[in-house]
């Protein structure tokens, strides 16, 4: 179980997405801001600031890994986390971003 207090005005958010090595990191940057825009857009009440890509967290052999952050109204938290992932699974597929 998860404890929510929904009386606090935000939530920071964060997500880790694993790209391949070969990864262009700028594009991939570009690309994940431009999501963090996009879903801000969609969601004007959930979302207090937009997301953006903070840079790498994590370099491997097998991935670099690019966290995103952004605050939310706890309330909405589940439901951003899920359209975000979806939003940056399509986002980096349509520009030949692979995972890592």
């Amino acid at each position: 179980t998860q404890v929510c207090n929904h009386s606090r005005g935000k939530l920071t958010l964060s997500a880790d997405y694993p790209l391949a090595p070969s990864s262009d990191l700028d594009k991939a940057r570009a690309v994940l801001d431009e999501v963090g825009r996009s879903i801000a857009d969609g969601f004007p009440k959930e979302i207090k600031e937009p997301f953006k890509c903070e840079g790498i967290v994590q370099i491997s052999a097998a991935s670099t890994v690019i966290r995103v952050t952004g605050t939310v109204a706890p309330a909405a938290q589940d439901a951003i986390k899920i359209e975000l992932n979806n939003r940056v699974h399509e986002a980096l597929a349509r520009n030949e971003i692979a995972l890592g």
